[in-house]
């Protein structure tokens, strides 16, 4: 706990920089120039990556070693964004930065969308904490299984999160690119009120309660959790697809149509 608190306190100060290279980059692919973000990132985790080996084997630093060399790295990933931001005959060039003045009305128009979409990711978050501390009654040995398959696990969505941002057709595993592809599009035509009530009611009464009661009650260890999991998945594929199919809409545009 005490190297986790050492951690955190140092990477809390990226935060800002984290920030500000993320704000750099979105003008960069705003204007379709999504390679010199990539090349700083890049850059960024080789810098990382060398410092992590720099301070903790070379100078014996642990976990502040680490954590310093995630500082480091975002705030040179900042620096080289603002200052190519600067550099005349670009699409997008910033460099009055105190003169930018926020656009409330199109601050809201994104918060309509993000804060469902956010308090959906965070009842997610809190449902797979609810799951591991099911888990950790089961020993050792399936809390380690348990994180190897989590880490596996996420191999599986990583094509369609991607994808998915830019509301492409991808072909996976069916529940998954259902229950998770389907509601991009969803979000994209304003309808963010019903993915994030279904999200969190299957979390909540499949994922969470079903797999608990089939750890705790039926017995059934780590199978239990993945049961529940895959039900969660079945039940939202199902309901975004029916609701994409109907067109459904919140005001916005045809869905089915635009398909």
């Amino acid at each position: 706990m005490e190297n986790a608190a050492v951690y955190f306190k140092i990477t809390a100060l990226s935060y800002p920089f984290l920030a500000l290279s993320g704000a750099g980059a979105a003008f960069y692919r705003a204007s379709g120039n999504s390679k010199l973000p990539t090349k700083v990132s890049v850059l960024s985790n080789v810098l990382n990556i060398g410092g992590n080996a720099l301070f903790i084997y070379g100078f014996q630093w642990g976990a502040a070693g680490a954590a310093l060399a995630t500082l480091l790295a975002r705030f040179f990933c900042m620096a080289v964004i603002l200052y190519r931001l600067r550099m005349p005959g670009q699409t997008i060039v910033v460099r009055d930065y105190f003169k930018i003045r926020p656009d409330m009305n199109l601050i809201f128009k994104i918060l309509a969308i993000g804060v469902p979409a956010g308090i959906e990711n965070g009842m997610f978050q809190f449902g797979k904490l609810a799951i591991a501390s099911t888990v950790s009654t089961l020993g050792t040995v399936a809390i380690s299984a348990q994180a190897m398959t989590d880490t596996l696990e996420t191999v599986n969505g990583i094509f369609s999160n991607g994808v998915g941002i830019g509301l492409m057709t991808v072909v996976k595993p069916l529940l998954w690119v259902g229950a998770f592809g389907i509601p991009y599009g969803l979000r994209a035509a304003g309808d963010v009120k019903f993915p994030m009530l279904v999200s969190v009611t299957t979390m909540w009464c499949l994922r969470v309660a079903l797999g608990v009661c089939l750890v705790r009650v039926f017995g059934l260890g780590l199978a239990g959790v993945w049961i529940g999991m895959f039900a969660d998945w079945g039940v939202r594929a199902a309901v975004f697809w029916a609701r994409f199919v109907r067109g459904k809409r919140a005001g916005f545009m045809d869905l089915s149509a635009s398909s």
